[in-house]
């Protein structure tokens, strides 16, 4: 007897352009669920609708990632994602969690580079050993807190005389920074949380540890139980929007932005070089580790996002680059960075 869905896929198959075997794609969805996307897919409670129901759900996203690898020939996207059995509107749902950085942050206490001179043609910090690997946030809304700590890490090894690297807290963000609009788990402000990096510093994760990505709750807060590493002295550097001030911000060091994610070219993202979102509202924040060119000479911004190393290039993505406006998924619109130097 055919289950429900192998029965619509049969009919649904029959009725459109697309030729594909109901047996041949459930034993390929049954390979999915053994991969490593699958099983994050289900620790992260991003199986959705009834059993029934995700053949259905696995197939569409197949016909939606052929329209997308014909509609961007630079980029590849792939079933090799924990996001396959959303649809876009659980997607957007779950990717809503920033608020851009607001370029105009009234916390912002130092001017921001001025494009100025010949900048070098690649900067990749990741080869720096001053970021830190690939981030989980979970089933938490704390994009904003992770970019943020992220930025906080890699600045404070560049200004370090020895360039250690320490991993902070994203938790302490999370839990703790509610008086600057932030919201914990639904969301926050990358520019308002280095504010309170500014005022309170930052514990070390290992005495603070991330527990919101499986609770999916903010936490109460415990910042007073341990002892802050991150130096008073932090400012706010608010980057005015355009590709070539980001390029002048990302020559100094690893910049916060935002980008609109809330769509199916991040969901199903694998490699290469994206150059076009099909949506625009700023409802993600990632950090732009370096720019440069691709494997086929076109300029691109290198994403380190926070989704772990299944989703993406390894949790990493290629965005491309301009030179005017505001940039691929609106990357330049909205950018700070926290000053030690």
């Amino acid at each position: 007897m055919l289950t429900t869905s192998l029965a619509t896929l049969l009919l649904v198959t029959s009725t459109t352009s697309a030729a594909y075997d109901p047996v041949s794609l459930a034993e390929e969805f049954a390979d999915w669920k053994l991969s490593r996307a699958g099983q994050l897919a289900k620790a992260q409670g991003l199986y959705r609708g009834s059993a029934d129901s995700e053949l259905l759900r696995f197939y569409n996203t197949k016909m939606e990632i052929a329209r997308l690898n014909a509609a961007h020939p630079n980029a590849h996207f792939s079933l090799d994602s924990p996001f396959t059995l959303l649809t876009t509107q659980e997607f957007v749902a779950f990717v809503k969690s920033n608020k851009p950085a607001t370029a105009a942050a009234p916390g912002a206490t130092e001017a921001p580079p001025t494009p100025s001179g010949t900048l070098p043609v690649t900067v990749d910090w990741t080869a720096s050993n001053c970021v830190n690997g690939v981030q989980q946030q979970g089933q938490c809304g704390s994009c904003w807190a992770f970019a943020t700590v992220m930025a906080v890490e890699s600045a404070m090894c560049l200004a370090s005389p020895t360039k250690t690297l320490l991993k902070l807290s994203e938790q302490q963000l999370t839990s703790c920074d509610k008086a600057t609009d932030n919201q914990g788990c639904q969301g926050g402000f990358p520019s308002k949380a280095l504010e309170y990096v500014a005022a309170h510093g930052l514990c070390q994760r290992k005495d603070y540890p991330y527990v919101s990505g499986d609770s999916g709750q903010d936490e109460e807060c415990t910042a007073s139980k341990c002892t802050a590493v991150v130096p008073k002295s932090l400012r706010v550097v608010a980057v005015p929007s355009g590709q070539a001030h980001l390029q002048a911000a990302v020559e100094r060091q690893p910049v916060i932005v935002g980008v609109a994610a809330g769509n199916n070219e991040w969901k199903q993202y694998k490699s290469g070089t994206l150059s076009s979102c099909s949506t625009e509202d700023l409802d993600h924040a990632v950090v732009v580790v370096g720019y440069g060119v691709d494997a086929a000479n076109n300029p691109i911004w290198r994403i380190q996002n926070s989704w772990g190393t299944a989703w993406g290039n390894h949790g990493f993505m290629q965005l491309h680059r301009g030179t005017t406006g505001n940039g691929t998924c609106g990357l330049a619109t909205e950018a700070c960075f926290p000053s030690l130097q």
